[in-house]
């Protein structure tokens, strides 16, 4: 409390918390550890174990879904490509709702340039899952549109993104859409 930005006192100390079952304590004390996003204090690979022990203990400790969601964003942040971390990130954000956050995190993720981008299989995932959120979960009809109209210029006749604007083309009753649509 002292001296917050001391992390080797902040390590003895989660080491104690760990032991004495003081999970928001212990949480609390990984947020020294790693430090602010902007500032990371330690490398991707050490803050990934440690950003792993929070989501896990806001999960299963403290039964926080949202707070270990924020952890796993996050861990998302730094580890885009690692399986497991999306797996998580996609669950807890569906246990979370939150579903406006992990929609900018999948935009997010596919602006990312050069050697940190994705894959072109891992953009068109990514695609994918925003269309799928936009249609089920939020509600924004020109980013729906705009993401349909992404895939099916690089997947032409994909059905998932036809279908998607169809549904959009019928509630929005936009009936000249829906023909041009459906002839093209």
């Amino acid at each position: 409390a002292t001296n917050p930005e001391n992390r080797t006192v902040a390590r003895a100390a989660a080491e104690l918390y760990e032991k004495t079952e003081r999970w928001g304590r212990l949480v609390a004390t990984y947020e020294i550890l790693v430090g602010p996003e902007a500032a990371p204090a330690l490398s991707p690979e050490e803050s990934l174990v440690i950003l792993q022990a929070a989501r896990t203990i806001c999960e299963t400790k403290l039964q926080a879904k949202g707070l270990a969601f924020k952890w796993c964003a996050r861990a998302y942040r730094l580890g885009p490509s690692d399986p497991k971390v999306r797996s998580d990130l996609e669950r807890l954000g569906a246990e979370a709702e939150e579903w406006e956050m992990l929609l900018a995190l999948f935009v997010e993720r596919q602006g990312m340039a050069g050697a940190d981008g994705p894959s072109p299989e891992e953009r068109l995932y990514l695609l994918r899952r925003c269309l799928d959120l936009l249609v089920s979960r939020v509600d924004r009809p020109v980013d729906l549109q705009r993401f349909a109209d992404t895939i099916l210029a690089e997947v032409p006749g994909d059905p998932e993104a036809e279908n998607a604007l169809i549904k959009l083309f019928n509630d929005k009753e936009r009936w000249s859409d829906l023909v041009a649509l459906q002839h093209a």
